[in-house]
């Protein structure tokens, strides 16, 4: 009875002929190495599900270069690996109800191999993703390590929907040689432009002698230093000559002088200044 169930409200044990109904195809195959099992509600819910769960898939860095020798050309190939893909996609797929696993066994015979991979995506309602291909004898251990992490990368991308690496667009060619794995670096940050250098602060006007003594003595204010400064460059007044007015109306040298004797000064030099008018 491959082809059909027996109904099970019929009573098998009557003597009429027991009808049969036509059971729902358990397996869609979508080529060589990749078919979905279960029956068509089990797989609506699977698609539904993986929907969903692609919606929430973290972001996949391509935190690998390789580099590739072809007959093209020579260039370097960016990738995620196997953990980076399986990391940003386990959240979401756990999330709605949905598993990965990967299976090794000793290939079908009459298949040029000796190993097959089989990954499968799983869900909760009975159905499954299923990719397999068989895998190419190697010589060594190490290299059939090499061999399944490669092959699981590729069957994981196709079943969860994921990009690993960057399309080269048909830059490398059969037979292409990997010359060596790296983790990728990321592109080094641009030095910041450099500050442009400070403007000189714009140089101090000479205060002359009567500003520098006063202020130094710090008995004058800036406002009366800088009057009788003005006044005295106006009147082409030089340092003795400015000492020997001081002396004469205020009694004292300018580095003494106080508010109150630097405006008897003042009044005198603005007298000056009028009469020479």
């Amino acid at each position: 009875m491959t082809d059909h169930d027996i109904d099970p409200t019929i009573d098998t044990t009557a003597d009429e002929p027991i009808p049969y109904v036509p059971r729902e195809p358990s397996v869609l195959r979508l080529g060589k190495g990749l078919a979905i099992h279960g029956t068509p509600a089990q797989r609506t819910a699977l698609f539904a599900a993986l929907a969903r769960a692609q919606g929430a898939y973290l972001p996949i860095h391509k935190t690998k270069t390789v580099k590739v020798r072809g007959e093209k050309a020579s260039y370097d190939h960016d990738y995620a690996p196997l953990d980076e893909v399986i990391a940003k996609t386990r959240p979401a797929l756990a999330a709605n109800g949905c598993a990965l696993l990967s299976v090794l066994e000793d290939a079908p015979e009459g298949t040029e191999g000796d190993a097959a991979l089989h990954t499968l995506l799983t869900h909760e309602g009975g159905a499954f993703i299923h990719a397999s291909e068989v895998l190419a004898p190697v010589n060594k251990p190490q290299d059939r390590g090499i061999q399944i992490t490669y092959k699981r990368r590729y069957q994981t991308g196709a079943i969860t929907g994921t990009a690993s690496e960057t399309d080269d667009d048909g830059g490398s060619s059969p037979g292409a040689e990997v010359q060596a794995l790296q983790d990728r670096k990321p592109a080094p940050k641009a030095a910041p432009a450099p500050l442009p250098a400070p403007k000189p602060a714009p140089a101090p006007k000479e205060p002359g002698p009567i500003a520098s003594a006063s202020a130094h003595a710090g008995a004058l204010s800036d406002a009366t230093a800088m009057a009788l400064r003005d006044l005295y460059a106006s009147m082409d007044y030089r340092g003795p000559a400015i000492i020997a007015h001081t002396m004469k109306f205020a009694n004292c040298q300018p580095k003494a002088l106080t508010e109150e004797t630097a405006a008897l000064v003042l009044a005198a030099l603005q007298a000056e200044k009028a009469e020479l008018g």
